[in-house]
């Protein structure tokens, strides 16, 4: 007989699924919910969350314990449903050059704008979308490769919703528990990388993402590895929630 919480990580399990179906390919590697902690005290945490720090020369490390500065909610509550979106892959884009860059190499963040514009009924393609926050000046311009955490400002405005910027894990998760998509910018491969997060179960979260596709993750390493480069934070943070 299933309790009530057995039961509940059932439906997590089957909603993910469902959200995801169809779209990850069955030699996709999906990510865990804690990574290692690779120490680099350019960053202002002393370091930064990976899934592979071997790749940087770093050591596995809790980064509960590890990051400094950091809180995590314990919010057990507050359970909300992930939305489904349509997955777009960065390396499926055309090497179109938009500004000082191109689409496959850098653009993570057009191509979750339209995983993002899915839900909504927007067919604007991820080309489309980077075409777009190039003329706004958020993508591949004066701020280098890639797109800025401002580029979620001009995402709302087309989508006809409301952005507000996420300084603390707390907010993060109320955020999530509100029903809002939450756009973060991590540390991601030696550099940064854009992804999606929607719904929120028990500390976890389902992350839509230009590389890996969709899967589940934990809330607080998303926070531990948020990204501090400045033209991810012109706004003042590098997370901002869009509903």
């Amino acid at each position: 007989m299933l309790t009530s919480t057995s039961l509940k990580k059932v439906l997590l399990s089957t909603l993910t699924a469902i959200a995801c179906m169809g779209f990850i390919p069955a030699t996709t590697v999906q990510a865990q919910d804690d990574c290692g902690w690779v120490t680099d005290w350019n960053n202002p945490d002393g370091g930064y969350c990976s899934f592979h720090p071997e790749w940087y020369g770093g050591t596995a490390k809790s980064t509960a314990s590890s990051t400094a500065g950091s809180t995590y909610s314990s919010a057990t509550d507050g359970y909300a449903a992930p939305k489904s979106f349509t997955v777009y892959y960065q390396y499926s884009n055309p090497y179109t050059v938009i500004g000082n860059g191109n689409m496959r190499a850098n653009g993570c963040v057009p191509t979750a704008a339209a995983m993002l514009g899915s839900y909504y009924g927007n067919n604007m393609s991820p080309t489309d979308w980077g075409w777009y926050l190039y003329s706004t000046g958020n993508f591949n311009n004066a701020y280098g490769h890639g797109g800025t955490d401002a580029s979620w400002y001009d995402v709302a405005g087309v989508l006809g919703l409301t952005a507000w910027n996420i300084y603390d894990s707390d907010s993060l998760v109320s955020a999530l528990q509100s029903g809002a998509t939450v756009a973060a910018h991590v540390y991601y491969g030696g550099g940064t990388h854009a992804m999606l997060l929607t719904g929120y179960d028990n500390g976890n979260t389902t992350v839509y993402e230009s590389i890996g596709g969709c899967y589940t993750r934990s809330v607080s390493s998303v926070w531990a590895s948020r990204s501090f480069v400045w033209s991810d934070c012109l706004t003042g943070s590098s997370v901002i929630a869009i509903a």
